[in-house]
């Protein structure tokens, strides 16, 4: 007689432990995930992401259709340049949409880094901003690659090349000067813009001045980008954050583009222009509104400077300057 102990498990029962375990590893899994997005850190760099991600991804590929029909000289369908800018836009608008709720919505290192400069945002979260940001538009980039894959290759024939060529691809991606701007040109030219953005960006979300309502701002952001892609589009196509030209041109040097994607003007180009020229433009752009308009944030600051010589002078048992500014004041009014 068979001991119904030693008996071996039956393939039903051993396929249901299997689904149970299965089942645990997932639940813990979700547990853990669920765990890690209720950071806010975590939710921030996801925002900042995705709210990029979008950008790139539509403005992108509205390049690259325009790029790619080109070989099309004779179709009636081609797309103009007003149409990508307006990609772009759009593009912008929804990534706003979508991060703002969670992160403010800046999609663009530029912005990020002259908020902190101004103390609108603080500098401990810059990091993790910069990386969402970063990512999203690298991620962007494959994606985008990836889509036009054959069309790449139909209009190239698999030859890539990044820039001054009838058959270049590179703009697609990332930006490059065209053939008559100098590096002292370019810098310049991405300093003004992005200076214009940034005035842009504060008029519209200035919660002193017409109090454009926070559904609303997407919107006006939105005719923002268009227009400045349309206005500052000529020299160096409109760089005007960096994230949206350095992360698609490290991808292009990964995928096959080469080391000419960071040659341009002595391969100085990606960061003077690229880098450099909308850090400064968006920082000055910042302390133009502040000195101009934002008269009472301007006072804040200097009372929050006066504040901190009088905590200073408290804790240390030194008299308050009430005469020159201190090095705090100095430091926090220039």
């Amino acid at each position: 007689m068979t001991d119904s102990s030693t008996s071996p498990t039956s393939p039903t029962s051993r396929a249901s432990e299997v689904a149970t375990r299965v089942v645990r590893l997932v639940d813990d899994g979700l547990d853990r995930m669920s765990t890690l997005l209720d950071r806010q850190t975590v939710r921030e760099f996801l925002a900042e992401f995705l709210g990029t991600f979008i950008l790139m991804a539509f403005g992108d590929a509205a390049l690259a259709n325009y790029v790619l029909r080109k070989e099309l000289r004779h179709n009636p369908q081609a797309v103009d340049i007003l149409a990508v800018c307006l990609c772009w836009g759009v593009g912008a608008m929804i990534g706003i949409t979508a991060s703002a709720p969670v992160s403010g919505g800046h999609i663009n290192p530029a912005v990020t880094v002259a908020l902190a400069v101004l103390k609108r945002h603080p500098w401990t979260k810059v990091p993790h901003y910069l990386a969402g940001q970063y990512l999203g538009s690298f991620t962007a980039a494959a994606v985008v690659y990836i889509c036009h894959f054959d069309a790449l290759n139909n209009f190239d024939g698999g030859n890539r090349v990044a820039y001054a060529a009838d058959y270049a691809t590179g703009h697609i991606f990332s930006t490059y000067p065209n053939y008559f701007v100098s590096l002292c040109g370019s810098f310049f030219d991405q300093v003004i813009g992005t200076m214009m953005l940034m005035l842009s960006v504060l008029a519209v979300t200035d919660t002193r001045g017409l109090k454009v309502p926070t559904w609303l701002q997407p919107v006006f952001l939105c005719f923002v980008i268009c227009v400045l892609c349309t206005a500052f589009g000529l020299n160096c196509m409109a760089v005007l954050n960096p994230a949206r030209d350095f992360s698609p041109r490290l991808f292009c040097l990964i995928a096959g583009w080469g080391l000419s994607t960071f040659s341009p003007l002595g391969g100085h180009y990606w960061w003077v222009a690229g880098i450099l020229g909308p850090h400064v433009g968006a920082i000055l752009g910042g302390w133009i509104y502040l000195l101009t308009i934002d008269h009472e944030n301007l006072s804040c600051r200097r009372s929050r400077s006066t504040d901190k010589n009088e905590l200073r002078a408290v804790r240390t048992g030194s008299p308050v300057n009430d005469g020159e500014d201190g090095p705090i004041n100095k430091q926090e009014s220039a």
